[in-house]
């Protein structure tokens, strides 16, 4: 059945009772200095170089969007649905994301600094490159999520669920990763210094060449764990601090 728009750009019948605003319309709307989005459904939209600051996306349907060097400075998608989305070089730094569906997503190269992250789906996100500086991913699942070579400087990973994912060349240093798990991640040569692994767990994690430089492990989990050194973790006594001149 073909979706009838009515002229404020809504459709006129939706089964869901989901907002649909044409692409067209949106962007009229907010030029004309709307805000407030909540709920809109515009899976699917391509709107890639805009500038969205301070937009209220709150539980909008964005699944498989385009919105790749794009702004959201400071606007809130909390509880939207980004999944599959394309965010490529994205500006998203200050925004709130907390709960958002981010599965399957691509945030190369994107600008998450201070940016809510927390309780979001990354599952199988790709992060690679990303600035991540100061963001609170705490209790977020990144479950292979790709973060290779991203910049988690000072990050709260708290509780987060990083199995399997690739953390190779990131910058981990002054990050909060208390009671993450880590298992099977792949830490090759990230910078860990300083950062705080209490009881994190980092079961067969792969720490090839990671930098771990008055790094706390007290109560951490390393068993099959592949230290800096190539050789496998031997339980000799419950790790602490590691310092390495």
């Amino acid at each position: 059945m073909e979706v009838q728009v009515d002229r404020f750009g809504y459709a006129k019948h939706n089964l869901f009772n989901i907002p649909v605003m044409s692409v067209t319309s949106f962007l009229d709307r907010y030029a004309a200095g709307e805000i407030d989005f909540s709920k809109i459904d515009l899976s699917h939209a391509k709107l890639m170089h805009m500038k969205f600051s301070r937009i209220n996306l709150f539980e909008a349907k964005l699944a498989y969007a385009n919105f790749s060097r794009s702004e959201f400075l400071r606007a809130n998608l909390c509880l939207a649905n980004l999944s599959h989305a394309k965010l490529i070089h994205t500006n998203l730094s200050g925004a709130d994301l907390a709960g958002t569906k981010l599965d399957g997503a691509i945030l190369s190269g994107a600008l998450l600094v201070n940016t809510r992250l927390e309780q979001a789906n990354l599952c199988r996100a790709s992060l690679t490159g990303a600035i991540l500086n100061g963001v609170d991913l705490s209790y977020a699942t990144l479950l292979q999520a790709n973060l290779s070579a991203a910049q988690l400087h000072h990050a709260n990973l708290t509780g987060a669920n990083l199995a399997w994912a690739d953390l190779s060349g990131a910058d981990l240093s002054g990050a909060l990763a208390v009671g993450a798990n880590l298992s099977k991640a792949n830490l090759q040569g990230a910078d860990l210094t300083g950062a705080n692994l209490t009881e994190a767990n980092l079961t067969g994690a792969d720490l090839t060449g990671a930098i771990l430089s008055h790094t706390h492990l007290t109560g951490a989990t390393l068993t099959d764990a592949k230290m800096p050194n190539g050789s496998l973790y031997e339980v000799a006594e419950t790790p602490q601090t590691i310092r390495v001149a």
